[in-house]
């Protein structure tokens, strides 16, 4: 398995950031989820995200978490195993950029608020 180079986590950030904009994902300051750096409402409530495109990992990884995991698991069918149905995470790692949006992508428009 080959690392990700400098040029693939910029690239993927790139894309990221185009991605965010378009489904109104945007920065918070909240304290308790400071990990989490970005916020998106959805049918399931709200989703934190932490993109993490770091040259020389294994994957590039976008970890997310439901703040309320209960109303998570009324909403993701529990056929969709990238929900940890008792920590409410939902991450998503993928070796290449294009497999990270497309994964991230079908994921956010089958629960984001339209």
């Amino acid at each position: 398995m080959k690392k990700i180079t400098k040029k693939q986590a910029a690239e993927a950030q790139k894309e990221l950031d185009k991605l965010f904009e378009q489904y109104g994902i945007t920065k918070h300051n909240l304290a308790d989820h400071s990990h989490y750096p970005y916020t998106m409402n959805t049918k399931a409530g709200t989703l934190f995200i932490a993109p993490q495109m770091e040259a020389g990992e294994y994957s590039l990884t976008i970890f997310c978490v439901f703040d309320d995991v209960e109303s998570a698991k009324k909403v993701i069918p529990a056929s969709n195993t990238r929900l940890n149905r008792c920590s409410g995470k939902f991450n998503f790692h993928e070796t290449t950029v294009p497999d990270l949006i497309n994964q991230f992508t079908r994921e956010i428009n089958s629960i984001r608020e339209r």
